[in-house]
This record gives structure tokens, sequence and C-alpha cells, in this order.
């Protein structure tokens, strides 16, 4: 069959096209079926999630109603969850309740107390696809209760969160402090209570204190507030030294306590009593304070431990280097710090004839040497400062000096410390007595025996030493 007949043949036949129809039929039929029903499972779902919305709504003004049923201190910091089912779907019911203002803020200062309480129902469902059904209203708290309220802040002020704090009286709440560092407690039953809390950093408060516990008292219809400062303690070390004259500075002996008595204080006003007096053991030449709170301003340091040794309380000569203020160091949290603090140097010399100026010895017989506190002259000072008052006793090398010409015939140090150590104490007033050893020979001025001599109203307050001289011996032990 020639190539023209072929074709003319393949123009006229029509059986493919009818297939083809067929097969776009039941596509186009198959498109319309799925619009279909996927047009009917959305509405289905729709009207599914429409029926579930209905039933949270339900749920969550019958939780508003058991709220508004419940007592103030029982929807006091509420904040629970409870599952509900309802023909065979769980819904999730969450009850909170809360203070409010009558501006409506929720971010009261911690000393005001809250006027209304705000109580929400949120309700919420698996496959949720929309947000939870919510209802709030208020209600005002009755009743003769109280409230309290604390603040606890760091050292600059900024509020610290995160710290359980605990009412326990008449009944026992806690509450953790929020972002701005505050606690509320309403519908408190009246009656005293301790307020406590302890960090977990070891935090202390302005005295020192980790665990803090203060009573307080709740009156019926009225609100009590506190306020605490708890930051990270550092520490402070006291490094003595003392200086004669044009001589260099040395360290110096905290002999002017014994063990057990205070010789050391820190001032600042942030402090109860605006001075903290410190007992460390063992005596040396540097005394360290710890868990001291980092105030943003500094403490004052200084030997002794009465207001009448606070450097700030002197002035001197001007020829003479005065004890401008206080030694200072500002405290950082955890910081370990060092401050040089000067003790003025005194020497103790007893006239061994009063007839003879020339003739100025050590206390005790010339060319012999005592070092035991068994044989030692006992110095006792009382101090007469403005609060200060307590007596002090203590030691000293009873070397002797034959020679009373040189720097020798002083009393200088305590026994057994190195020859250059110093013997300096606290600034003030004293009245020094020395208590001298049994069997003491005042060289011709008497016979031998027990004596004392004392010097009355004795300034000691010059940064580069004080000499002190008695002439006049009394029969007996100092007073």
């Amino acid at each position: 069959m020639a190539p023209t007949s072929i074709l003319r043949r393949l123009r006229k036949e029509q059986g493919g096209s009818t297939i083809i129809e067929v097969l776009a039929s039941a596509l186009v039929l198959a498109l319309v079926s799925t619009g279909v029903l996927a047009g009917l499972d959305g509405a289905q779902n729709q009207s599914n999630q429409n029926r579930l919305r209905s039933v949270a709504a339900s749920l969550a003004q019958a939780d508003q109603e058991r709220l508004r049923g419940l007592r103030a201190r029982e929807l006091y910091n509420r904040n629970e969850t409870r599952e509900v089912p309802v023909r065979g779907a769980k819904f999730s019911v969450t009850s909170t309740a809360g203070w409010l203002l009558d501006s409506g803020s929720t971010e009261f200062p911690c000393s005001q107390k809250g006027s209304y309480m705000r109580i929400r129902s949120s309700v919420s469902w698996a496959g949720m696809g929309t947000r939870p059904v919510t209802v709030t209203s208020l209600v005002t708290p009755s009743g003769q209760a109280g409230t309290a309220s604390a603040t606890i802040t760091n050292r600059t002020l900024v509020g610290t969160p995160g710290i359980a704090v605990t009412m326990s009286g008449p009944e026992t709440k806690t509450v953790t402090t929020d972002a701005r560092g505050c606690v509320f407690f309403g519908q408190l039953t009246p009656g005293d209570y301790t307020l406590s809390f302890s960090g977990s950093g070891g935090q202390v408060d302005q005295t020192g204190v980790s665990a803090v516990s203060k009573k307080v008292t709740v009156n019926a219809e009225s609100s009590v507030n506190e306020t605490f400062r708890y930051d990270t303690p550092g520490s402070i070390t006291a490094k003595f030294n003392t200086k004669r004259g044009a001589a260099d500075q040395v360290p110096a002996y905290a002999g002017w306590a014994l063990p057990g008595s205070s010789f050391v204080s820190l001032s600042h006003s942030g402090l109860l009593q605006g001075t903290k007096p410190y007992v460390v053991n063992p005596i040396g030449t540097s005394a360290t304070m710890t868990g001291l709170f980092p105030f943003t301003d500094a403490y004052s340091v200084y030997a002794g431990d009465c207001p009448g040794a606070n450097p700030a309380s002197y002035t001197t000569a001007p020829t003479q280097a005065p004890f401008a203020v206080p030694n200072t160091q500002i405290v950082l949290p955890g910081g370990a710090h060092d401050v040089d603090v000067r003790v003025p140097a005194m020497r103790l010399r007893y006239r061994t004839r009063a007839s003879r100026s020339s003739d100025e010895r050590w206390v005790g017989v010339p060319g012999q040497a005592t070092s035991t506190s068994s044989s030692s002259t006992v110095v006792k000072l009382a101090a007469t400062a403005p609060g200060c008052g307590a007596s002090t006793s203590w030691y000293l090398d009873n070397t002797i000096w034959a020679n009373n010409t040189d720097a020798g015939g002083f009393i200088d140090r305590p026994v057994g410390r190195p020859v250059e150590e110093d013997w300096g104490i606290p600034i003030g007033t004293y009245d020094i007595c020395l208590d001298l050893p049994s069997g003491f020979n005042p060289q011709g001025d008497q016979s031998s025996g027990n004596y004392s001599a004392t010097a009355y109203g004795v300034p000691v307050k010059n940064p580069e030493g004080e000499t002190v001289s008695f002439s006049t011996l009394v029969s007996g032990d100092c007073p």
C-alpha cells in the first residue's frame, strides 16, 4: 500500500479519541469528588471544634463559680491544673488567682496592699487549633485578716528573685520573691509571726547574718512591710603597723589585747550600732574579718573596740602627722581586701631616781634580763575616751638596758616578739599603770617590794609614737 494511502486511512480513524475523552472525564469526576469530601470533612472538623470550644467555655464558667465560692485565703496565690473528661474528650482546666490594685496593675509596690484578687480560669484540649478559652473576674477579700510584704535586694538595691520567704506563726505560708525581689502575704490570721529566709549562695544581710529571721506582728485589716539588703559577703584583713618618728614603718604586734578580747573594729552607718568589734585569734600582726556585707560605700577600719579608738575622733598638733580619717575600704561581693592600720608606738619609762632626771632606765634590775610572763611587768590600760572604759592588761618584755644614753631604756614590745616589731596600741586616752614584778628593787628610792606606777589621762594619738614617763612609785598592785 502506498504511503499516501496509509496517511489517508489514519486521518479517518476515531477510536483513540474516545479513550482519551473517557480518561479526562474520570479525572474531572475524581477532582470534584475530592473537593466535595474535603469540604464535608472541614465542615465536620469545624463543627467539632465549635462543640469542644463550647464545652470549654462551659467548663471555664463553672470553674469561675467554683473559685468564687472559695475563701480569700484559699484563693491566695492559687495556681492549679486539673483534667476534666467530657464525652470522651479530655480538657485541661487551669485555675489561678493573684492580687490586683485599684488601677488594675499586678506590678504594685511590695509595700502596698492589694485591693482585689483576680481569678482566672483557662481551658485547653488536645488538638486545639485555637487559643485556650479563658474567663477572668474579680473578687474582693473580706474579713479581719491582715497582710505582710517583704522586699529583698542586693547591695545596689536591685531586687533579688528566687528566694523563698516564710511567714510562720498562727499559720505558715511560704512565697518566693519575684523579679523585683518582692513577696506578698495576703489573708494572714492576725498575730505574731517570724519572717525568715536564707539564700543558696552564702549571702548575708547588713549584719552579716545568712539565715535571716525577724519577728513581726500582723494586725487585722492592716499591712506590715519589711525590707532587706542581701548579698555575697567579702572580707577585710587589717595589717597593723607602727613607726617611731622618721624611722621606717614596721609591723605592729596586736599585743594590746589578750585572747578573747576585741582588738579591731569596723565602722559603717549601715551597721546596727554603727560599729562592730571583732575578736580574732590567734593574736598577731594582722586580723581578718569575714562575712562583711558589701556596702557600696566604704567601711572604716581601726584598732580597738570602742568609739574612742576611732581616729576620726581625734586631731593632733600641726607639727605632727595627723590621723586625718580612719583607714577605709569598700568591700566587693566575694572580695578579699587588705588594709594597713596604724597603731601609735608607745614607749614606757620609769625614772629610777626622781632627783636624777638624766638617769632613766627600764623598770627592773640593771644589767639583768627577764622575758617570761611570770616575771615581766604587767601594763594595765584603762581607756578613758568617750565610749570606752574597759580595762585591758597584758605582759610586756622586761629586758633591761644598762646603757641609758642610747635608744634603749624603753618598753617597746610584748614578750616573745621579735625586736623589729614595735609595740603599738589603739589611739585614745588612757590611765596607764605599771604593775611591777614582785620583789622589784627601786635602786635606793625605797626598799625592794611590791610596787606599781600610774600615769593618768595620757593621750596616745600621735601616729609617729608617744613616750610616757613614770616618776612616782606606790606600794601595791595596780587598781
